[in-house]
C-alpha cells in the first residue's frame, strides 16, 4: 500500500496544500460573519485574544517535535528569525497599543505579505505530514498572520490611511536590521552551526532575503536589481571571498522605498479608495487657477471626514 495513503504529507500542488488553504479562507470567513454585528469592542477583544493565543502557540512549540530533543539549539525558532516571527512576536503588542495609525498600517501590510507567502509556498511544512503538530501549527501561525491584520481592516477595528505608505518600507527595513542583528546573535550563542560562507549564503536560512533573494527566485531578482546599486551586490571588502555576495540589509533599501509604498496602496485601496477619491478632488480644484463654470465649490467637492468614516464603518458592517 502507498505510504502516503498512511501517512499523507503536505507538498505544493497536492490535495492537501488545497484543503489548507480553503480552510483558512473558510475559517477567515466564520470568524467575520459571527463578529460582523458584534460591538467594535467585542470585535477588537476577540481579534486580540487570536493574536496571544498564537504568541503562546509560537512559545508552546518547543515543548512538541522536533524541537523538544534538540534544545537548546531550537531556542533560536522562538526568535526573531525571519519576517513572519518578527509578526508573531510584535502583533498583539501592536494591536493591544493600536492608537498608531502607522504601525496599524504595517501590520496590514506585512501580515498580507508574510502570511500569504506562507501559505503559497510553506516552507516548513512541505515533505511533512498533515496531521504532526508543527504542520498544523505551521499553518495555525501563518493563518493568524494573515486573517487578524485583514479582520481587522473590514471590520472597522483599524483605520487605514494611504498617506503612511512612505512608512511602510522604513518599518520594513527596520525588521530586516533586526532579523540580520538576530542571527548575528543566535550565531554567537552557538545556536546555530555557521561558517562564514554559510552566513552570507543567501540560500541558507534566509526566507527574509536579508542577504538577498535565494536563487530559486532568480526568475524575479531582475526586477529587484533594477534598483540595486551595483556596489551592493559586490563582495568589495572581501568577506566571502567575492562568491555571489549581497551588502546585508542594505541591498533592499531602495526596491523597499521604491515597491513597498506601491504595494501597500493597492493592497488598501479597498479600504482607502474613498480618501484618496477626496484628497485628488481636493488637490484638483485648489490647483485650479478658474474653477468651472457652475462647478461646485472645493468645500462642497469632497466628502467631510466625518462622513467619509461613517460611510466606510457602515459599508464594512454590511
Amino acid at each position: 500500500m502507498n505510504a502516503n495513503l498512511l501517512t499523507p504529507i503536505v507538498k505544493v500542488g497536492n490535495s492537501w496544500y488545497y484543503i489548507f488553504l480553503l480552510t483558512g479562507i473558510l475559517l477567515g470567513l466564520a470568524v467575520y460573519f459571527a463578529l460582523k454585528n458584534r460591538s467594535q469592542e467585542t470585535k477588537y477583544r476577540v481579534l486580540l485574544i487570536i493574536l496571544f493565543c498564537n504568541l503562546g502557540l509560537h512559545f508552546a512549540k518547543l515543548l512538541f517535535e522536533p524541537y523538544f530533543s534538540q534544545l537548546p539549539k531550537t531556542f533560536r525558532k522562538i526568535t526573531f528569525e525571519n519576517i513572519c516571527a518578527v509578526s508573531t512576536l510584535i502583533f498583539p503588542w501592536i494591536f493591544l497599543y493600536r492608537k498608531s495609525k502607522s504601525l496599524n498600517c504595517y501590520l496590514f501590510f506585512i501580515g498580507i505579505i508574510g502570511g500569504l507567502a506562507a501559505h503559497l509556498y510553506p516552507t516548513e511544512a512541505i515533505d511533512k505530514p498533515v496531521f504532526a503538530f508543527d504542520t498544523l501549527r505551521f499553518y495555525a501561525c501563518h493563518w493568524t498572520l494573515i486573517a487578524v491584520p485583514v479582520l481587522a481592516a473590514v471590520l472597522g477595528v483599524i483605520k487605514l490611511d494611504y498617506k503612511q505608505a512612505w512608512k511602510i518600507p522604513l518599518f520594513f527595513l527596520a525588521i530586516e536590521t533586526i532579523i540580520f542583528i538576530n542571527e548575528i546573535i543566535v550565531v554567537r550563542l552557538d545556536w546555530i552551526d555557521s561558517t562564514r560562507e554559510t552566513f552570507f549564503d543567501r540560500d541558507w536560512r534566509n526566507n527574509s532575503f536579508v542577504f538577498g533573494p535565494k536563487t530559486e527566485f532568480d526568475a524575479f531578482t531582475p526586477f529587484l536589481k533594477i534598483f540595486v546599486p551595483d556596489v551592493f551586490t559586490k563582495d568589495v571588502f572581501g568577506i566571502n571571498g567575492g562568491i555571489d555576495f549581497y551588502w546585508p540589509v542594505v541591498w533592499m533599501i531602495l526596491p523597499s522605498l521604491i515597491y513597498l509604498p506601491i504595494i501597500y496602496l493597492l493592497l488598501s485601496l479597498p479600504f482607502t479608495y474613498r480618501e484618496i477619491w477626496k484628497d485628488g478632488k481636493a488637490l484638483i480644484c485648489k490647483l485650479q487657477k478658474k474653477p468651472q463654470e457652475n462647478a461646485l465649490p472645493c468645500e462642497e467637492i469632497a466628502l467631510t471626514e466625518t462622513e467619509s468614516d461613517t460611510l466606510s464603518t457602515t459599508d464594512r458592517n454590511e
